[in-house]
């Protein structure tokens, strides 16, 4: 599982992203850096396998752009919201519970 790729999808970004949580609020918006990076990769990816405006589902394996690659639109900035709504929510708690 943590080979090539999948050591920085499952072991660095999310320590790096966990290490910026318990650093300070002020850093918050650094735990956006590991998913957009992994956004502009599935990107990548979708867009380099399309053809005649299909993905096949190998490649979108998400599925976020099988209705068309406009839904992108859609999808990136609310995966960016989530996460920084999980964010948010984590901080919170921990802040209430060390008060």
């Amino acid at each position: 599982m943590l080979m090539n790729s999948n050591l920085f999808f499952y072991l660095i970004i999310p320590v790096l992203s966990t290490i910026t949580f318990v650093l300070s609020y002020k850093y918050s918006f650094y735990g956006l850096v590991g998913t957009i990076i992994y956004q502009v990769y599935y990107l990548t990816n979708v867009l380099i396998h399309m053809e005649n405006g299909k993905v096949s589902p190998i490649y979108d394996f998400y599925w976020f752009v099988q209705n068309g690659l406009w839904t992108s639109a859609i999808v990136v900035p609310m995966i960016l919201i989530i996460t920084y709504g999980l964010f948010l929510l984590l901080w919170f708690g921990n802040s209430k519970f060390h008060r």
